[in-house]
């Protein structure tokens, strides 16, 4: 596996020398979504997937979903609706499963389950 085209997240990580910020009105949309975008580049790369899908991927919640996500957008958070504008959703390839984003979460959730529990 040839990782070499993963972003670089170090400067987003938490750590003592750079806690998350209290600055800002709800979440770090920009780390998190940083953060996001590297696991599934990492997902994708692990499962042997093609690394120029991932290149001028521009899926999103909002790209993908698109007028049933947008409708959500009154519901929600300002920062979350940024998040969602930012975090890569993986590439939408025919008749691949989506890669595995983590093993407590599978995805971000489609617009129809988005407030469900």
């Amino acid at each position: 596996m040839d990782f070499s085209n993963l972003p670089s997240v170090s400067d987003q990580l938490v750590t003592a020398d750079k806690p998350a910020r209290t600055d800002l009105p709800g979440m770090d949309h920009a780390r998190c979504a940083a953060l996001n975008n590297y696991l599934v580049s990492y997902a994708w790369l692990a499962e042997g997937r093609p690394p120029a899908s991932l290149h001028g991927n521009n899926n999103t919640f909002f790209t993908a979903h698109g007028a049933e996500a947008e409708a959500l957008r009154p519901r929600l958070d300002p920062s979350l609706a940024a998040f969602l504008d930012t975090a890569m959703l993986p590439p939408a390839d025919a008749g691949l499963d989506p890669a595995p984003f983590f093993f407590w979460a599978s995805e971000i959730s489609s617009p129809d389950g988005f407030f469900d529990n």
